[in-house]
């Protein structure tokens, strides 16, 4: 049982901290290369739809859910004139539903074929270029560093809840 929790307790040590160095890295990154970046107007080529299925369960029911995916495909032209297309790492995805009448309703991306988006992006090539918004830029770093505050907390929980049987 001890040798058990302890490999508990260094996994989420070891992954709490890895978490925590990678997005802070990223983070830090960002934020050293911001002055840097490059804002243009991106358009949009087309418009990524994926289906995925999701199973749930409540009180004892599962239940599956149909959900789709919509990532944009943008491209744009560089201040050197130089013409780049990437597909978005943020998108945004919705449920299908049932109507009163039992149809099922499609759900519509707010992303549309030819329409402008504005973008940032780094003439090095350091930072992927992305939407200009703070989820684009800083949401994945932020949410890898709440993640390993979270399992370096989780461990050091269950070291103080177990901290008896593990000593002796």
């Amino acid at each position: 049982m001890k040798i058990m929790i302890w490999i508990m307790l260094a996994s989420f040590a070891i992954g709490g901290l890895w978490c925590l160095r990678g997005g802070l890295f990223t983070f830090l990154k960002i934020l050293r290369r911001r002055p840097y970046l490059r804002r243009v107007q991106g358009t949009v080529l087309k418009v990524e739809r994926k289906r995925e299925v999701r199973l749930t369960t409540h009180d004892g029911k599962s239940e599956s859910r149909t959900i789709v995916k919509f990532t944009p495909v943008i491209q744009f032209k560089t201040s050197e004139g130089e013409t780049i297309t990437f597909r978005s790492e943020t998108g945004e995805s919705y449920p299908i539903r049932k109507g009163w009448n039992g149809h099922i309703i499609e759900p519509i991306s707010r992303y549309k074929t030819g329409q402008r988006i504005p973008l940032v992006y780094d003439p090095t090539g350091e930072i992927k270029p992305c939407q200009d918004d703070w989820a684009s830029l800083y949401g994945m770093s932020t949410a890898m560093m709440v993640a390993g505050t979270l399992f370096m907390s989780a461990g050091a929980g269950m070291f103080l809840l177990y901290r008896d049987k593990l000593m002796f």
